[in-house]
């Protein structure tokens, strides 16, 4: 939810939140947002005009483990797709992963297998396929 004041924020009540900016939001944070929370939350940027912050320890596989444990689910029967630095977690953690062609490099490194970029529906390729 959008608020005008953060001032009036309880600690307590935030489990995340996200700094947009419409095209330079992860080079407008680098040189001193994010060098002074990344010891104190989980930063990743999600894209040019986002930069997420969880609690320490928090991300996608964070929540992804949640439903696994609630419904005995392996890691291994586990499929995800990324293409930001807020999927590496994530990434690494399925049994099976997928980095869109165009995702940076890093995203890359962190799947297990690569797709098609978006433009060319590489994530419905894929999912056609299992």
């Amino acid at each position: 939810r959008e608020i005008d004041d953060l001032t009036k924020l309880k600690a307590d009540d935030i489990i995340k939140f996200t700094i947009y900016h419409p095209s330079l939001c992860e080079e407008m944070c680098s040189p001193h947002f994010i060098p002074f929370w990344k010891n104190q939350a989980h930063i990743a940027c999600a894209g040019k005009e986002w930069v997420d912050c969880n609690a320490t320890g928090v991300n996608k596989w964070t929540a992804i483990s949640y439903i696994m444990d609630k419904y005995n689910i392996l890691p291994d029967e586990v499929c995800c797709f990324g293409d930001n630095l807020n999927d590496i977690e994530m990434l690494k953690n399925a049994g099976t992963s997928y980095a869109v062609s165009n995702a940076r490099p890093e995203v890359i490194e962190a799947a297990k297998h690569i797709c098609p970029p978006y433009w060319e529906n590489g994530v419905l390729q894929i999912l056609k396929t299992l």
